[in-house]
């Protein structure tokens, strides 16, 4: 081996702007997005009946009226869908840095797929006062029929996928953007340490 320069880095087996070392990265942020959001999702199915429990939410059977079963298991599910969408927040937040394509997708997809039911819990929260206390006295849904065609929900719904779906053209843009101002502050510094 030949002596080396003390100027001179050291030959790396690897280096980083080679295809196979991006792909390499490229694929441990696609499996950690994949983890992290299929895991949420599954994270917000298993929390539903915790929640039921917790919050004395059991009882009632389809056909009542007001429709309690239904009112009760899309509560339990908004809340579990809700720590989802928080895990995946949190997750996206560090992943801007490392990962910028698949970090505004850890947003807004699970966004697109629990927030409707976040917005309905929430909905449901307020229409049914008691209902954390386990008391089941009023519903502004005296039938399921009214229940299902709440326009309340549905236009929160609504809300919520569009908001989705303008994160999934705006975010991608920020991203690159903040991309582009990290490059242009490396060579700034890097410009000014030589000379």
């Amino acid at each position: 081996m030949p002596p080396m320069n003390p100027q001179q880095q050291p030959p790396s087996p690897l280096p980083p702007e080679s295809p196979s070392a991006a792909w390499k990265f490229e694929l441990s942020g696609m499996i950690l997005f994949f983890v992290v959001v299929v895991g949420s999702y599954r994270l917000a199915n298993a929390l539903r009946e915790p929640v039921m429990q917790h919050f004395s939410l059991h009882g009632g059977s389809p056909g009542d009226a007001p429709p309690w079963y239904f009112i009760t298991q899309d509560f339990a599910a908004g809340v579990g869908g809700a720590v989802a969408l928080l895990l995946c927040l949190l997750a996206a937040v560090p992943m801007w840095r490392w990962w910028p394509s698949y970090a505004p997708m850890m947003v807004w997809m699970p966004l697109l797929w629990l927030g409707g039911g976040i917005a309905q819990s929430w909905i449901i929260f307020h229409a049914c006062p008691g209902l954390l206390q386990g008391q089941r006295v009023t519903s502004r849904w005296p039938t399921f029929d009214s229940y299902l065609n709440d326009p309340g929900i549905a236009q929160a719904n609504s809300l919520v996928m569009g908001g989705a779906l303008a994160m999934a053209l705006l975010l991608p843009q920020a991203g690159h953007q903040a991309q582009l101002w990290r490059a242009r502050r490396r060579a700034a510094r890097a410009g000014m340490a030589e000379s």
